[in-house]
Parts: C-alpha cells; structure tokens; sequence
C-alpha cells in the first residue's frame, strides 16, 4: 500500500510537519509513504529538500519533488510528469500536510490533479482550524477532521523530532575542538535570513555577541551565509566566537545545535532545527504571521514580538518605514530573554 503526503516549503515548514507524518505513519505503520513536495528548479544557497530533513527517520519512504518556478508549456510539462507519476504509484490516499494557509481553491485543484491520476481517498484537504494557534498543531487538526490524527496522543508531539547520529557529533566536534570552543558555553546565533521582514538591525546582533564575548559564552554564528541579512564578520564583531555559516548540512547543523545551551536569532527554519533537538531558543519574530503561528514546537522557547497596527502582513519586504515590528525589539530587551533562557537551562541541567 501507497500513501501519498503533499507537503509544501522547506526547512522550518518540514520540521513543523513532523508531528502530523508521526500520526500518517501511525495510520499506516506498513505503508510505502511517498511525499510530493515543492522544490524550486535552481535551488539556491539555504533552500533544504525536505529529504536532507526527513532522511533516516523513518517516517517517508521516498520523496517526489516538482519545481514550483515553472511558467508556461514549463509548467505544464511538469503537471504531466507529477500526474504520471502519481497514476503509476496508484496510493490508497492522499493526505496534505502543507500549511494551513494554503486557500480552498488551491486545494481544489490539488485535489482534482490528484483524482484525476486516481486517488479516491482524501485527508487533511479541508479547511484548515484557525485554533490551536501554532502551525504544527494545526496540521494534526486537519487530518484529525478526517479521523487520522487525535490531539491526545502526545507522542507525536514528544522531542527530539530529528535523531542526532554519532558520527555527525564526531565531525562537529572535531571543528568545535579545532576552533578551541569552550565545551559548555556554547551560543548559536542566527542573525541572517532571506526575507528582509524578518531582519533585526545587525549592529544590535553585534552588541548581543559582545556581551555574551564579555561574560565568557562562546557565540558561533550558524546559517547559510546568504540574502539580505548576510552582515558578515561577525566573528570580528563579536570579539570572539566562531563562524559557522555555510559550513554545514542539517544533519551536522542540528548536531552542533544539540551542544549549544541556547539559539539567539530570527524566525527562520534553524530556530525549528533548534527546537527538534531540544535545544532552547530565543526567536525575535517579526509581525508577518498570526501570534503565535510559527512559534517553536516544545517547552523552553522564548519568542519576543513587538506588536504593530499592521502585524499580520504577509510581505517579504517591509513597505512601513523604519521596519517598526522589528526595530521595536531593543538589545535590553533582546538581552533580558537570552539572560532569563540561560538561567533556566542552567537550573534545569540542560546547559551543555
């Protein structure tokens, strides 16, 4: 038996997939799980396949990407080549766990592509609840509309999401012993991303590192290195610490992610990589999203917000002058939280 998953966005939008994949494969335990998922047909630097997310955890089988930059006879070739393929799998059903604010006529035609091709069953293709507010959990909601999934099952909410294998520790810590890193006062910053609206001001990044520098923790900057939040030197900012960025792949990211006691940074997929491996983390999220939506999975997490009169924009490039929903976040404050999330990591035993 088939069972086809369709699953949109990248890394973030994968990591929060996982709970709702938990209850698809405890639906069907012996099933051949096929995600189709978007993919762009020139990746760039920072774009992760949900396969370098989900390999090794058991939870899908087999990946079918089709780009989503296509135009034209492109596109249609394309629609062709998903049709074909989806027609040869032949899958028992079809469950959509991509997000909730995919629109009813998008699914329609989702579902129509995929009924043509001969899928008869469907889950998780109708309206998405607006409650709960965190996108994870909206997801099991769907599918538990159609009876796959229920919310009293907290296994499929239990962390780690991602297994962090021997050998990927052993090559961060290598690198973490080259780089003479202090073992135990380890901070992962994530300053950089490729959306402007959700940029916080990198001079205030630096002030934060310093600080950190100057009390003895060790920030090591994490992230591709790309876009327009790719400040650069941060090192030298920073007075100390290490640069990370670019050097590794998810699965040694979320290794070195496991040896940090706290993640400081913006709302990107590395502040959910943080999370699936327990490691606590204060985001700075901007106002695109509802309150709430793209919060970490798990306990421990610190998500500061200022609040605007025109939060929930949904644009990538801020059009309000002096971008007020993230300047409106000061170092203090920004300070007071990574203060407060490493004295509870402390308390609980939890700092590495």
């Amino acid at each position: 038996m088939t069972i086809l998953v369709h699953h949109i966005g990248a890394l973030g939008d994968t990591i929060v997939t996982i709970p709702a994949l938990r209850a698809v494969r405890a639906a069907w335990p012996a099933a051949d799980v096929v995600m189709l998922h978007d993919a762009p047909r020139r990746p760039g630097p920072g774009v992760v396949s949900p396969a370098r997310v989900l390999e090794g955890t058991g939870l899908v089988d087999r990946f079918l990407p089709y780009a989503r930059d296509l135009g034209g006879p492109a596109l249609v070739a394309e629609l062709w080549r998903v049709w074909r393929s989806v027609r040869a799998l032949a899958p028992a059903a079809a469950v959509f766990v991509g997000p909730s604010e995919r629109d009813a006529s998008a699914l329609r035609r989702d579902r129509a592509l995929l009924r043509s091709a001969g899928v008869r069953r469907f889950v998780g293709f109708g309206a998405a609840p607006r409650s709960p507010a965190g996108e994870g959990l909206r997801k099991l909601a769907r599918l538990a509309q159609d009876g796959v999934a229920t919310a009293a099952d907290a296994s499929w909410l239990s962390l780690p999401f991602l297994t962090v294998t021997p050998a990927d520790l052993a090559a961060v810590d290598t690198w973490l012993d080259e780089m003479q890193a202090p073992r135990g006062r380890l901070i992962a910053i994530a300053p950089e991303t490729r959306m402007n609206a959700k940029l916080w001001p990198a001079e205030r990044f630096a002030e934060i590192g310093r600080r950190l520098v100057e009390r003895g923790w060790w920030p090591i900057l994490i992230g591709a290195g790309v876009g327009p939040g790719s400040a650069g030197g941060w090192v030298e900012r920073w007075r100390g610490g290490g640069d990370a960025g670019g050097r590794w792949d998810v699965p040694h990211s979320a290794a070195l992610l496991s040896r940090c006691a706290l993640y400081v940074g913006v709302d990107s997929g590395l502040a959910h990589l943080a999370a699936a491996v327990r490691c606590r983390t204060v985001v700075l999220t901007s106002g695109l999203f509802e309150l709430g939506q793209w919060d970490p999975l798990g306990d421990g997490h610190t998500v500061l917000r200022h609040r605007t009169p025109c939060e929930r924009c949904r644009v990538s490039e801020c059009p309000v002058a002096g971008h007020p929903c993230m300047t409106g976040l000061s170092i203090d404050c920004v300070w007071d939280a990574v203060q407060r999330g490493l004295a509870t990591a402390a308390a609980s035993g939890e700092a590495r």
